[in-house]
C-alpha cells in the first residue's frame, strides 16, 4: 500500500467500544464508549441503494487510514460526520505496524 502521509489523514473520526451492561429487568444493554479519537485518510469503496416496498435503503462501505493502534477489532464502530459506521475488517496493509486501514459500512 502507497503510505499515506498525515497531511491526508484529514477527516476526524471517533472509535467506539460497546461495554455492554444490564437494565433495571436484568437485560443486556449496549453502552457504546469513546475509544480513540483519531484523524484518518477516508475513501469511499462502494455504495448501494434499493427500493424495498416503497422503502429507501441506503447502504455505503469506506476505508478508513489512521496511524498504527494495535487494539482495534471488528467489535467496534466509528462515528464520523455524524454518521455511525460498523467496522467489518481491521488489518496492517503493509505489515509495518505504521497505520491501520479499517474497512466500514453503513446500512441504513
Amino acid at each position: 500500500m502507497k503510505k499515506v502521509s498525515i497531511a491526508q489523514r484529514n477527516q476526524r473520526i471517533v472509535i467506539e467500544k460497546n461495554t455492554p451492561t444490564k437494565d433495571a429487568m436484568g437485560a443486556p444493554q449496549d453502552n457504546w464508549q469513546e475509544f480513540a479519537p483519531a484523524w484518518a485518510k477516508v475513501t469511499n469503496k462502494s455504495g448501494d441503494e434499493s427500493n424495498n416496498g416503497g422503502r429507501i435503503h441506503a447502504a455505503a462501505t469506506y476505508w478508513f487510514i489512521v496511524g498504527w493502534m494495535p487494539d482495534i477489532d471488528e467489535s467496534m464502530r466509528i462515528i464520523w460526520n455524524g454518521k455511525t459506521l460498523n467496522i467489518s475488517n481491521v488489518h496492517d496493509p503493509d505489515g509495518t505496524s505504521e497505520a491501520l486501514k479499517i474497512t466500514a459500512f453503513i446500512d441504513e
